[in-house]
């Protein structure tokens, strides 16, 4: 879909964050959804991102650990419900 939108620029990739060796290149921008949350240990997302990213570079979190601040505006009834039940 990148590629048909344009962004030469843009790559994705998969992998085994615990297990398969991390890319040699460094990144502008990593980014992880959902990821940390679900991993049984951090250190080795500590160590590679922290080998990965560029001088200056940013590292996204984007993790749902408390769902009752989580929201859509201007009408988020659903996700309320949901951030109560959890």
């Amino acid at each position: 879909m990148a590629e048909l939108a344009g962004l030469h620029q843009l790559e994705l990739r998969q992998q085994d964050l615990l297990s398969d060796p991390w890319p040699e290149e460094s990144f502008d921008l990593i980014w992880f959804r959902w990821v940390a949350m679900f991993l049984p240990q951090l250190e080795p997302i500590l160590t590679g991102v922290s080998q990965c990213i560029a001088p200056g570079g940013r590292w996204l979190l984007h993790e749902y650990v408390h769902w009752d601040t989580f929201g859509l505006h201007p009408h988020g009834q659903a996700i309320q419900r949901i951030g109560k039940a959890c």
